[in-house]
């Protein structure tokens, strides 16, 4: 089956998909080895190549090179993309896609019932630097490694434990950052959500600012920091638009392996998201005010991130987008009638109040 997407262009005739097989491939077909470590995606990436069609091709390589080696389960190890750019604060700077492909990466990650199992993703979104050969090319390829390394022990050979190196317990590392779980609505607030991460992969987790150096000796630190760009946004119409959550309304809890976003009524109510998908009633605000209910989250999508979140192990969480569940108990309103009427919504509740609201205010009048 072909993958769905544009034919790739081809700049040289040595990037003929027969010749690179034909030559780079085949002719290891029958040497041993124990795994597949794979760092690529960067002209995908500049060509706009979709999450969709890039995730397809990428696991019928994975398929095909096991295929190859007449052996179903080779584990096969991928480095998310690195930034293609420094810091842009401004957001001037050309679109390269890498969230497109990094997505891409993740999917093909074990999943039930998924077309590739055995195979992990090494982040790399912290990395960022310029090399002689461009930002494409990050400098800190020992770190780099160090990460695939620790990945290679838990995927390739089984280990579930943290890695012990030299016999120091202290230098103990697990091999990947905070992996998330699940994102919901707060059982008493309706404007906060709680994104739980699996609590060993979240030890000690904190935000922490992104630096790096390029080849030259210069600094590829980040502009806006975890002070400026948290990394965290959110959607209330199913994710076709995003607001950045502020850092004063991100929270982490290493204790509890959470986040917590917080006050999002006011991003909802203070940017141009309508129609929304569902409206809540906040419970505790001093006067009914109609808001939309977060719909989606995600993490670190931006070539560039900011702000990274770690564990203990300096191991940072991948990028991730993510459904927000309703609060426990609750579903969306059947009650709710939206209409627009002169550039304002007007929402209007069964109970015989109805409440309008711009972009700039909020009241509630009876009917």
């Amino acid at each position: 089956d072909h993958c769905p997407g544009p034919i790739p262009s081809v700049p040289q005739p040595y990037d003929q998909e027969a010749s690179l097989y034909n030559a780079m491939i085949s002719p290891w077909k029958h040497v041993s080895f124990r795994s597949f470590l794979w760092y690529q995606g960067e002209s995908n990436a500049s060509e706009q190549d979709s999450a969709e069609y890039y995730s397809c091709r990428f696991q019928a390589l994975i398929r095909s090179w096991r295929e190859t080696k007449n052996h179903g389960d080779i584990p096969f190890i991928y480095m998310q993309l690195p930034p293609s750019a420094p810091s842009d604060p401004s957001g001037t700077a050309p679109d390269m896609d890498r969230p497109s492909i990094r997505e891409a990466q993740a999917m093909a990650s074990p999943s039930p019932f998924g077309p590739v199992d055995i195979s992990g993703g090494v982040v790399g979104v912290d990395l960022g630097g310029k090399s002689a050969w461009g930002y494409n090319h990050p400098p800190n390829k020992p770190e780099m490694a160090r990460r695939m390394a620790l990945m290679n022990l838990h995927v390739a050979f089984g280990n579930q434990q943290r890695v012990t190196f030299d016999g120091e317990p202290n230098a103990a590392m697990l091999w990947t950052g905070p992996v998330p779980e699940s994102a919901r609505v707060q059982d008493d607030h309706d404007d906060v959500v709680v994104i739980t991460f699996h609590n060993e992969t979240a030890v000690g987790f904190h935000l922490a600012d992104v630096t790096g150096v390029n080849i030259d000796g210069s600094w590829n630190n980040c502009t806006l920091c975890c002070q400026g760009q948290p990394g965290f946004e959110v959607s209330f119409n199913n994710g076709t638009n995003f607001t950045r959550v502020p850092s004063s309304n991100v929270h982490v809890s290493p204790q509890s392996a959470t986040v917590t976003l917080t006050n999002l009524s006011a991003l909802s109510l203070g940017n141009n998201h309508r129609p929304y998908p569902d409206y809540l009633l906040l419970r505790g605000a001093p006067v009914p005010v109609f808001a939309a209910r977060p719909t989606t989250i995600r993490y670190g999508w931006t070539d560039f991130v900011e702000c990274a979140l770690r564990n203990n192990d300096s191991l940072p969480s991948a990028p991730f987008l993510m459904d927000v569940a309703p609060a426990a108990g609750e579903t969306a309103r059947d009650d709710v009638e939206m209409r627009e009427i002169r550039g304002e919504v007007v929402v209007g509740i069964g109970g015989g109040h109805e409440a309008s609201s711009s972009s700039s205010s909020s009241s509630l009048s009876s009917s």
